[in-house]
This record gives C-alpha cells, sequence and structure tokens, in this order.
C-alpha cells in the first residue's frame, strides 16, 4: 500500500494555500490523519512539552463531524492569513482568530456577548495587571518593568489571558494550546485542560484536599456555573475604571471589570446548603449556641482546613517582604507540627467591622526577583492579606489540638492560646504590611472574651 510522503503534502498544502483561501480540503489533507500530523512532528522535530509526538498530533487533528455545524464553514472564514506566523513547513495563518476577543464569534453570536467578554477579567486579565501596576508604583522605569514582567513569554502575567477559543476549541495557550476534541466547539469545556491550567495555584491543592472533589467528586463548574463568571457582565453594570492591563503610563478608562471579588462571583454555600444554614446553631457541643455564628461567620471560617500561604516561598525578609513570624503560632495542633499551613480569619468586606469572618490568605509581596523597587518604608510595596475562596472546604469542621481533646469545636477559638483571628498585633502597619491592612483586622470588640 502507498504510503503518503509528509514534505510532498507540505509543499502541496503550502501552494493550496498561497493560491487561494483556506479551503477545508487543504487543511484536511493533513489535519485529518493523525498519523501524518506525527510524522510531520518528527520530521520538523517540532517542540511537544512533556507531550509525545503521538500525543501531541492528536491534539492537532479535525474532524468535521466533531465541528458539527461549524463544519459547514472554511476554514479560511475564521483563520485569516498572518503573515507574523509564516513557517517553511506551514501557512501564515491565525492560529487563535479569537484573539481580538470575538469578532468572528460575533457573527453568530452577537455583539453583546464579545461587547461584555472583551471588558471581564478573562480577557482583560486587569486584576491581575492591577496588583503588578500598584506594586510597580515607586520603581524607575515603571512601564518597561511592567512589559517585561506583564509580557514575559513563559509565565508572564498575561500568559493566562483568555479567549473564546482557549476555553472552547483549545487548552490555553499557557499550556500549549492543543485542540480540546478534534476542533470541536465544546460548550462546557472539561476545567481540567481548560479552569485548572490557569487557575493551578488553586486547583492543585483544592482536588487533593476539598471535600467537594474528594467525596462528590465535583468539578469546577458544579458551583461556578453563572455566564458573567465566564462571559462577563454587561458592561452598563461595571463601574468605570482603570484598564490596567496597558501598565502604568496607559490611561485608558473604561468599563472594565477591577477584581473578582465584588459582584462576580455568584455561588454561595447556601445555594446547596440551605439546610444546613438553618439548623446550624448548636455546633458539635449538641446545645444551642449563645450567639448566632451563622450571622458572624462565612461557612468557610469552619468548614476549612490548614492551607498553605504565600510565605511559604516569600519568607520573612527584606528582599521579600513579608511577615511570616507571627503566623507560625496559628493553629500548631492541626497539622502536628508548625509549617507553611496556617488559619487566619478576618473581615471578608473591606473596612465593615460587621462584616462576617472569613479565611484570609497572605500574599508575600514583591520578591527579590522581580527587580521591583522594595521600600519597607513604602507600602506600595508590601505585602497584603486577602480574603481567600471556599477551595479548601472540610466536611467537618476544623479542630485544633485543644478542640479535639476536649472534643468541642470552640476551643478553635475560645479557651484557646491559638492566635486565629487577625488582630493589630499580626500586622506591621507601614513597615512590612500596608497601612491599609487594618480593613481586615477583626475589631477587639467581635473577639472571644474567653
Amino acid at each position: 500500500m502507498k504510503t503518503t510522503n509528509p514534505l510532498v503534502c507540505l509543499t502541496v498544502v503550502a501552494a493550496l494555500f498561497s493560491a487561494s483561501s483556506l479551503a477545508q480540503d487543504s487543511c484536511l489533507n493533513c489535519h485529518k490523519n493523525a498519523k501524518l500530523l506525527q510524522k510531520m512532528i518528527e520530521k520538523k522535530q517540532l517542540a511537544t512539552g512533556e507531550l509525545s509526538a503521538e500525543q501531541r498530533a492528536a491534539q492537532l487533528q479535525v474532524s468535521l463531524d466533531a465541528m458539527a455545524s461549524h463544519g459547514e464553514l472554511d476554514c479560511s472564514d475564521c483563520h485569516q492569513a498572518d503573515a507574523s506566523k509564516a513557517k517553511s513547513w506551514h501557512p501564515a495563518i491565525q492560529s487563535d482568530p479569537t484573539a481580538d476577543g470575538g469578532s468572528v464569534c460575533s457573527d453568530c453570536h452577537g455583539e453583546e456577548m464579545v461587547t461584555n467578554f472583551r471588558h471581564s477579567l478573562h480577557y482583560t486579565v486587569n486584576g491581575i495587571a492591577k496588583g503588578l501596576v500598584e506594586r510597580l508604583a515607586q520603581t524607575p522605569n515603571a512601564q518597561e518593568l511592567y512589559d517585561e514582567m506583564h509580557h514575559a513569554e513563559v509565565e508572564g502575567c498575561n500568559s493566562c489571558h483568555a479567549t473564546c477559543g482557549q476555553c472552547h476549541i483549545s487548552q490555553p495557550d499557557y499550556v500549549g494550546g492543543g485542540l480540546l476534541n478534534k476542533h470541536a466547539f465544546v460548550k462546557n469545556a472539561d476545567p481540567e485542560q481548560t479552569c485548572e491550567t490557569c487557575h493551578y495555584e488553586n486547583a492543585e491543592t483544592h482536588k487533593e484536599l476539598d471535600a467537594h472533589v474528594t467525596k462528590h467528586n465535583m468539578s469546577c463548574t458544579d458551583c461556578h456555573s453563572a455566564q458573567q463568571e465566564f462571559h462577563g457582565r454587561d458592561i452598563n453594570e461595571i463601574p468605570e475604571g482603570n484598564l490596567y492591563s496597558g501598565g502604568p503610563d496607559n490611561i485608558t478608562k473604561g468599563h472594565f471589570e477591577q477584581t473578582q471579588k465584588k459582584d462576580i462571583i455568584q455561588v454561595k454555600c447556601e445555594d446547596c446548603h440551605q439546610d444546613k444554614i438553618d439548623d446550624h446553631t448548636e455546633l458539635l457541643t449538641g446545645k444551642a449556641a449563645l450567639i448566632n455564628h451563622n450571622e458572624k461567620l462565612k461557612c468557610t471560617a469552619c468548614h476549612t482546613q490548614p492551607y498553605t500561604n504565600c510565605f511559604g516561598c516569600h519568607e520573612d525578609s527584606p528582599e521579600s517582604v513579608g511577615t511570616w513570624e507571627t503566623l507560625k503560632r496559628v493553629v500548631k495542633g492541626a497539622v502536628g507540627e508548625v509549617g507553611d499551613e496556617n488559619i487566619k480569619l478576618g473581615l471578608s468586606v473591606a473596612n465593615d467591622p460587621h462584616s462576617k469572618l472569613v479565611p484570609l490568605s497572605h500574599s508575600g509581596g514583591v520578591s527579590k526577583d522581580s527587580k521591583a523597587v522594595v521600600n519597607l518604608k513604602d507600602p506600595a510595596t508590601k505585602s497584603y492579606w486577602v480574603p481567600f475562596a471556599a477551595h479548601f472546604v472540610s466536611k467537618n469542621p476544623l479542630a485544633t489540638a485543644e478542640a479535639r481533646t476536649s472534643k468541642r469545636m470552640c476551643e478553635n477559638c475560645h479557651n484557646t492560646d491559638n492566635d486565629i483571628f487577625l488582630k493589630h498585633s499580626d500586622v506591621q502597619l507601614g513597615i512590612t504590611d500596608p497601612v491599609s491592612e487594618t480593613q481586615w483586622i477583626v475589631p477587639a470588640n467581635r473577639l472571644p472574651k474567653h
């Protein structure tokens, strides 16, 4: 049986592309045949990362049947010519036609969805950019350094910038791309292939510890199902703010999302656990509590477990700004030893002394490798606390050594030396922590009296 010569095929395809539009027949000459793609990869010694040539070829295989109604389109209807992408062995095409936020999608799916998405955090990466711009506020050549850090080819902040195609057709570029399923347009993408590739810091530990995964095999989209969390909300609902993703010198303003913490994340524990909210007044004692803890605490304040704060890497030093010593005392018995895992509870809403208490995470701030100016007298370069997402949920409430001995979880917070609440003594305001950190500190009148 006669076999196809990959080099001949490439020559023919290049000629077809140069003479006409990207017709299906031209592209499918190669992309429908996984074995042929594998031979090309091996012949050209193309990089495949941690994958074998066979696995990478499978990621590049296209099936018209898998594409369903989209298979009626010519490849050139989406993949236009792009001279900057030219290779000696492949025509010059746009590998991600949705890189501009989805103009090509709007022809069928409407302008509103695309407009909203272009102002969302997934597309602009504005939340990450905001933090970086603020950190570089007093650094010389801030824009130059921003561009270097934000747009670094491998792990720049912008690496997790999402497009329509990198969720619904392929894996994100951050992990090397590759079709999810033979160019199928996947309505609900596999979180492991999409969400977790960028949200890995939550996903890795979450999958090992969180009861929703370990006991019930749930995935990201079982909780995060609101479309606005992915595609963005109506831009008319977004207050005007800075487009930080342009860097320190960019003065563009508009209806760009600034942070995910407010108004975007829709899921709440009570969406599934309303019965627990209603009857959670007795706690573990079997007796009615003197106060309604549901009014004082978020569910995760109890149903959490020790987790790794950023100080596991950013230790206490002038170069990597942080204050780790005060955290080493926290929940000593919960993990059996003093380590990088700890719990701190603070306000869930900044500067609202009546807001429910929630676990906090501590970011280590600017490391010595960032080249940013670190000035211990300038709060702009300090570490900071933030309310932490509910990704380490335990069915059994947190129990410290004292609580396990007494068999009363009250000892987590009461009648104990465990310093589980964020207090003024835990931060060094204006020294190693920003003066703004008072916004998360638990007021003295809310601390347990015994």
